[in-house]
Order: structure tokens, then C-alpha cells, then sequence
């Protein structure tokens, strides 16, 4: 029997409907953006500027069969946590697929609304370890984004992991370091 070989997914990074397009239409599998109302670790010109933008990104995105993902990876603790969680939760209820997140309370104010997706850990949560994938996965994360520190070596038994659990990585050379991470080796 022949064994085949499982495509790996394009996940791009954007700023606007006008990205969202044109990677979606070229190859890339899904998109993921944010947007100022939810705190996401990125700089406000990172952001798409209105929600009716990332409404069309939605669309787009289903009408190829691809997905569209929120980043909101930095809303707690913040000031307005349960403006933007709501924010958050009205995206998903409109079809965004997934959130990317890094802390645990958006988790769980999720699920004491009753409100479902798929939930992406952030490279800023520092998952390292098998014993740590378990965790997220009991709490609901079905993606990890690894964190960049990792080296192949140590990242190996995670891509081989026993929970089920998606894995990414950012293809360094092309990350350009736009949001400031404390643990950055690129320095």
C-alpha cells in the first residue's frame, strides 16, 4: 500500500479584505487577522480597520472552501476584556473559524457562553512540551503554533504528538518580526 503524504496547509498573515483576496485566490489555505477591538499582539496598522472587512474575509473565504481565523491572543488581562471577548465571540457566531489565542479566559469565557470554534494556541503561549500540548488539549486548543525558540530537535516530539493536536510553525525567514516578542532569538 502506498503511503501518501498529507498536504500541508498555507496559513498567511493580513491586513485587509485586499490581502485576504488576493492569498486566498493564490494557493493559501487560510488567512488570519485582527482587528483593534480585540487585542491581538500586533500593532494597529497590522489590523484590518473595520469588521465588515473581515465579514467579506469570512465570505471569501467559505466560498472557496478555504478559512478565515481572529487573532486574539493578548485580551487578557485588558481593560475592556469582555468588550472584546464579546467582539470576539459575535465573529464567530458570524463564521469565523477559528480564534488564535494565548490566554486560558478567553477559553473559558467561551465556554460559560456556550459558544464553540476552533481554538489555535499562539506561539506567545510557549507550548514546549508534550506534557504541555496535553494540557491545552484538554482545555480545548486543537492547534498549537509552536514558538520560534524551538529548535527541530526539540520540536520533533511535538509534530508526533499522541493528543490529536494540529501543529504550526512560522516560517522564520519570511516573519519579519513586526510584533515585538520578548523571547525573540532574532535579535
Amino acid at each position: 500500500m502506498k503511503k501518501t503524504k498529507k498536504r500541508l496547509g498555507l496559513t498567511v498573515g493580513v491586513r485587509n479584505f485586499r490581502e485576504a483576496e488576493y492569498f486566498l485566490t493564490r494557493g493559501a489555505d487560510e488567512v488570519y487577522c485582527g482587528i483593534p477591538a480585540v487585542p491581538n499582539h500586533g500593532v494597529k496598522a497590522e489590523n484590518f480597520s473595520s469588521l465588515e472587512d473581515i465579514h467579506r474575509t469570512i465570505d471569501i473565504a467559505h466560498s472557496l472552501g478555504k478559512k478565515a481565523f481572529l487573532v486574539a491572543n493578548d485580551i487578557f488581562p485588558h481593560k475592556d476584556f469582555h468588550k472584546a471577548a464579546r467582539t470576539a465571540a459575535a465573529l464567530v457566531e458570524r463564521g469565523i473559524d477559528g480564534v488564535i489565542i494565548r490566554d486560558m479566559a478567553i477559553l473559558d469565557y467561551f465556554r460559560k457562553k456556550g459558544l464553540r470554534t476552533h481554538f489555535a494556541l499562539s506561539t506567545l503561549a510557549l507550548c514546549f512540551n508534550s506534557g504541555a500540548l496535553g494540557f491545552f488539549r484538554d482545555r480545548g486548543i486543537s492547534r498549537v503554533v509552536l514558538p520560534q525558540q524551538l529548535t527541530p530537535e526539540e520540536a520533533e516530539p511535538l509534530f508526533k504528538n499522541r493528543h490529536g493536536v494540529e501543529i504550526e510553525v512560522f516560517c522564520l525567514p519570511l516573519f519579519y518580526e513586526i510584533n515585538l516578542n520578548p523571547l525573540c532569538s532574532m535579535w
